[in-house]
């Protein structure tokens, strides 16, 4: 099933951008946020990467909507931006946040 969906995917580009909950392939996701597929295989072992859907052991699935909102997570205004998205705290300055649990 996952390779007839991956064939599926790649003679149709546009197919997986029609709707929100589109699913694509591994391939694809990479593409889109500009990183190897390893880079998400590696993601996905260790917890840092976008949420995936597994639709099998071995067929992997992103959704665009959450593509979308886990970059526009991450965007930040410069480097010394430290908010943290993995955070539960994500976007408060941690100098505050340090100081509210201290006191």
């Amino acid at each position: 099933m996952c390779s007839a969906i991956s064939e599926e995917a790649s003679t149709h580009p546009k197919l997986a951008l029609d709707s929100p909950e589109a699913l694509l392939t591994e391939q694809q996701a990479a593409e889109f946020l500009g990183v190897k597929p390893r880079t998400l295989q590696k993601w996905r072992a260790t917890g840092t990467g976008p949420p995936f859907v597994r639709l099998t052991p071995r067929c992997i699935r992103y959704k665009y909507r959450t593509l979308v909102d886990w970059s526009d997570d991450r965007e930040r205004l410069s480097t010394s931006d430290i908010r943290d998205p993995s955070n539960q705290h994500a976007g408060l300055d941690r100098r505050f946040i340090s100081s509210r649990i201290q006191k």
